[in-house]
């Protein structure tokens, strides 16, 4: 995830010294920012840190479902092969 900064606000001078006029600036990347802002009041370190947990939650969970045993045989699964081998 890419973090960017979004401009707001356009400061401009109209005698080109002091910087005393301020424009509000809303567009649609502006709005967007606004309503993605899942980090409210976090600080990057947090919400890397988050991040990361999420991730090895999933690759844990992966990890346990590719190297878990196999699901036991219930009684119906025993007496389906023993019908089989008797069978033979």
């Amino acid at each position: 995830m890419a973090v960017r900064f979004v401009s707001t606000e356009i400061i401009s001078s109209t005698d080109g010294l002091g910087h005393t006029e301020t424009r509000q600036v809303d567009s649609e990347e502006t709005r967007e920012a606004r309503r993605n802002n899942t980090g409210a009041g976090k600080s990057l370190h947090q919400q890397l840190e988050e991040q990361e947990e999420k991730k090895k939650e999933q690759y844990d969970a992966t990890t346990k479902a590719i190297f878990s045993p196999g699901e036991a045989l219930d009684a119906e699964d025993v007496a389906f092969f023993e019908d089989e081998e008797r069978r033979k």
